[in-house]
């Protein structure tokens, strides 16, 4: 049985020798050969082959034959170039914009900061006004009628209606009393069309 199988191994054996020595070997040294006279002969054997791989049509595909050339490719990439500093030129623009607005937003908001100032002052100042007003109505309201009556008949027209508009009126009535008539009948009248609805 041991003979056996030696045979069979031998036999095994002997099949790969023969693939060997009859197929790979000389496949083997019919390329050096060629590639020795390719080279004596200044053949590149490699272009060759890759000019005859992209003529046959699902080898060429693999070798990349249709492709973009160089060519192609340095003016695909110009133009991305000249795209891109398009873009960037526009964003430094749009930068450009939002800073000064946002510059014009810090102003506008600094001056309503002012004009709240502003109009705080405004409403203090008038608050005092009347205050101070109110006070003179007040001081008008405890004279006595005749002196109050010539005072006002001096004053100018209009500060005199603002007052005579805003004492009570049964002082009014005293003081309207004290005045000469004339001046009596203009104020009355006054007081009538800027009390009226």
């Amino acid at each position: 049985m041991a003979k056996k199988q030696k045979e069979e191994q031998e036999k095994s054996y002997g099949v790969l020798q023969w693939i060997l020595l009859m197929v790979i070997i000389p496949t083997l040294f019919t390329v050096v050969v060629a590639f020795g006279i390719a080279t004596l002969l200044d053949i590149n054997v490699f272009e060759e082959s890759k000019k005859l791989g992209e003529k046959v049509p699902v080898i060429g595909n693999v070798i990349g034959g249709s492709g973009p050339s160089e060519e192609e490719l340095k003016l695909s990439l110009s133009s991305l170039q000249g795209e891109m500093k398009n873009k960037e030129a526009e964003v430094t623009k749009l930068q450009t914009q939002i800073d000064r607005q946002l510059a014009e937003i810090d102003q506008l908001l600094l001056d309503k900061k002012q004009l709240n100032i502003q109009i705080e002052e405004l409403s203090q100042l008038q608050e005092e006004n009347k205050r101070a007003f109110d006070e003179i109505v007040s001081t008008y309201e405890t004279m006595s009628a005749k002196s109050a009556a010539g005072i006002l008949v001096e004053m100018n027209e209009d500060e005199a209606l603002t007052i005579l508009s805003k004492v009570k009126p049964s002082v009014l009535s005293k003081i309207l009393e004290k005045m000469p008539a004339e001046n009596a009948a203009v104020f009355t009248e006054k007081l009538a069309v800027k009390t009226a609805p």
